[in-house]
C-alpha cells in the first residue's frame, strides 16, 4: 500500500518550486510558475511559462494527483478527452512515488515523482532524459534533451486560454506597475543595507586596531616606567 503524506497543496508548492529551478538543478527554467491558478475552463494545479528562444521555450503545466480515484477521475475531463483543448506545451502529473505508473498515462504526458522526503524525480517527460553528459555526470546531453523536449511537446493546444490564465494572474496584483516599481525600491533599498553593512564592518575594524594600538602603547609605556624605576 503506498503511503501519502503529502497533501495537494504541498504537491502543487513543491512542482511550483521545481518549475523556477535551472535545468541543472533539474528544473524547466521556468520564468514565472503559478499554483491553482483561475482560467476560463481548465484550471490547472501548477502553471509555468520559459520565454526566450530555443527547444525548451514554452509554458507547462503539472497535475498534482493524491490518490488514486482523483488520477482516474482526471480521464473524464474535456480537455484530456481532447488534448488540443488543454493548456501546456509540456504536462506532467506530479504525485507520490508509485502512485501513477508510466504505462497509465495519457500519450505525451509526463510524470513526476515525489519522495516522502520532498525530493521529485522525472520517471517520464520531456526532462526524463539520464545525466550523463561531461566528466561529472551531473549534465543532461543536449541532443538527447532536445529530442526529449520535441516528443513530448503538445504543440497544438489552446493557446489563447495560456494568455487568458497570464492575464487573470495579472489582474489578481490589480496593478502589476506598481509591483515592479516597489520591487525596483527593495532593490535598492536592499543595496543600501549591503553598503552600510560594509561600512559598519569596516569601521568596526578601524576600532579594533585603533584599541589594539592604544592597548599596546599601554603597555609599552608600562615596560619604559618600570625599567626607568629599576635603572
Amino acid at each position: 500500500m503506498i503511503q501519502n503524506t503529502l497533501t495537494h497543496r504541498e504537491l502543487c508548492e513543491i512542482g511550483a518550486a521545481l518549475l523556477r529551478k535551472p535545468e541543472s538543478a533539474n528544473g524547466h527554467g521556468c520564468h514565472f510558475s503559478i499554483v491553482e491558478p483561475s482560467c476560463y475552463g481548465e484550471n490547472p494545479d501548477v502553471f509555468g511559462i520559459r520565454h526566450g528562444n530555443g527547444y525548451d521555450v514554452g509554458t507547462i503545466l503539472l497535475e498534482a494527483k493524491t490518490s488514486r480515484a482523483d488520477f482516474l477521475a482526471d480521464r473524464k475531463k474535456p480537455h484530456r478527452i481532447s488534448p488540443e483543448r488543454g493548456i501546456g506545451k509540456w504536462r506532467y502529473f506530479i504525485c507520490p512515488t508509485d502512485l501513477i505508473k508510466p504505462d497509465e498515462l495519457p500519450e505525451r504526458w509526463g510524470l513526476i515523482y515525489v519522495s516522502p522526503g520532498k525530493r521529485c524525480k522525472y520517471i517520464k517527460g520531456a526532462m526524463a532524459v539520464p545525466k550523463e553528459c561531461g566528466y561529472s555526470g551531473k549534465y543532461r546531453h543536449g541532443g538527447k534533451l532536445e529530442i526529449s523536449f520535441s516528443e513530448f511537446a503538445f504543440h497544438n493546444r489552446n493557446v489563447e486560454n495560456e494568455f487568458n490564465l497570464l492575464a487573470l494572474a495579472l489582474a489578481r496584483l490589480r496593478d502589476p506597475e506598481q509591483i515592479l516599481y516597489m520591487q525596483r525600491e527593495f532593490s535598492k533599498l536592499k543595496q543600501r543595507n549591503f553598503d552600510l553593512e560594509q561600512e559598519v564592518n569596516s569601521l568596526q575594524a578601524y576600532k579594533s586596531t585603533h584599541d589594539l594600538k592604544n592597548a599596546l602603547g599601554g603597555v609599552i609605556e608600562n615596560l619604559n616606567i618600570k625599567k626607568e624605576t629599576v635603572l
